[in-house]
C-alpha cells in the first residue's frame, strides 16, 4: 500500500534526522497533492503540515482522524488548470470546510496545471506563520 511506503520512509527520514511527524511537512503536487490528503487522512499522528498544490481531495468520507483535524493544509490551484479543472479545487475546498480542517486556500490567477512562481510564494508564507 502507498500510505504504508511513504510512512516508512518518513520514519526513516525522521528516525535519520532526529525529527518528530510533527517537523514534517508533506507536499504533492496534481495526483501527489491527492497522495498528501489521503496519507494524511490515513496516519495516525499529526504531520507539521500538507500540501497540495494543483491536486483534489477524492474522499467524501466524515473526518474522523483527530490527528488531520490539527493539521494545517495548504491547498492551491490556477483558474486556468487544463488538466484538473478549477472546481474540483472548489469541491475539495468545500470538503475540508465542511469537515472542519485548518486550511488555507488560494486560487491562482492565470496559472495553468503548475507550480508558478505565485503558489511558491504563497506556500513560502503558510510556512513561515505556522513554523
Amino acid at each position: 500500500q502507498t500510505s504504508k511506503l511513504i510512512e516508512n520512509t518518513i520514519l526513516r527520514t525522521i528516525k535519520f534526522y532526529n525529527l518528530r511527524f510533527q517537523d514534517c511537512i508533506l507536499l504533492g503536487f496534481s495526483q501527489g497533492g491527492m497522495m498528501t490528503f489521503e496519507f494524511g487522512n490515513y496516519i495516525q499522528k499529526r504531520l507539521g503540515a500538507l500540501v497540495i498544490l494543483s491536486g483534489r481531495i477524492i474522499s467524501k468520507n466524515i473526518i474522523k482522524n483527530q490527528f488531520l483535524l490539527k493539521t494545517p493544509i495548504f491547498i492551491s490551484h490556477g483558474n486556468k488548470d487544463q488538466v484538473l479543472p478549477l472546481k474540483l479545487f472548489n469541491s475539495s475546498c468545500e470538503y475540508l470546510k465542511n469537515n472542519r480542517l485548518l486550511f488555507e486556500a488560494h486560487t491562482l490567477e492565470g496559472d495553468g496545471h503548475t507550480i508558478s512562481p505565485k503558489a511558491i510564494n504563497l506556500l513560502q508564507k503558510f510556512i513561515k506563520k505556522i513554523l
